[in-house]
């Protein structure tokens, strides 16, 4: 029974979320123009996808947290190494989306963050 409370919440913060990010695109100006050599798109597309993703994925380990779930998550420290690469990621597709980082680059900071959380948290 939990699980369809949670999974009802989920979906109605969801939708909210999801309709409104236009309007946060709109207002941050968060969108990503075509050029037509690597972006291929015919329009502007919005950037906020991402955070989106991430906002759920932070909603639902809350919710998991807020039911006392018994749950495999949180054991140890790995809800954290969760959250934390999960907003790492983010963010280097975040910054990427704005200075257009080489693939290379991208790879290395994915890297490196994997190498310092793992190292942190084991």
């Amino acid at each position: 029974m939990e699980n369809y409370f949670l999974f009802f919440l989920i979906f109605f913060l969801n939708s909210i979320i999801f309709f409104k990010f236009q309007k946060i695109s709109n207002f941050f100006i968060f969108f990503d123009k075509p050029d037509g050599k690597l972006k291929k798109h015919d329009r502007a597309i919005s950037l906020v996808g991402g955070f989106v993703i991430l906002i759920n994925l932070y909603l639902i380990i809350f919710f998991l947290k807020i039911l006392n779930l018994d749950n495999v998550i949180f054991e140890d420290n790995f809800v954290y190494i969760v959250l934390i690469l999960s907003f790492l990621f983010y963010f280097i597709g975040f910054i990427d989306d704005f200075k257009n980082l080489s693939p290379n680059l991208k790879l290395f900071l994915i890297i490196i963050s994997i190498t310092l959380v793992t190292f942190f948290f084991s």
